[in-house]
């Protein structure tokens, strides 16, 4: 995660809501969302991000970077439909 804006936006959510009540878990599912527009390894994340799970929105396969999946792949309902799940 190397956006700027990204960063500060993921920094903010996590000190607004690390002490209130439902904090950032519910069970044992994290309030962050990280959906990822290629294929970044765990251990690059954002120490923030630690315990949440990605949600792809990539082609890749194995340990390459992939690109971002389009609306027109067949793959990118698949994964759109995790994250509604999610939510």
């Amino acid at each position: 995660m190397k956006s700027y804006c990204c960063q500060k936006e993921l920094k903010w959510f996590h000190e607004a809501n690390g002490d209130r009540p439902g904090g950032l878990r519910i069970g044992d599912k994290h309030r962050i969302f990280n959906i990822l527009l290629n294929n970044i390894h765990f251990d690059d994340w954002a120490p923030m991000l630690e315990g949440s799970s990605g949600f792809p929105m990539h082609s890749a396969k194995g340990a390459e970077m992939g690109g971002f999946t389009f609306a027109e792949e067949p793959l990118y309902m698949r994964q759109l439909q995790q994250i509604v799940d999610a939510v």
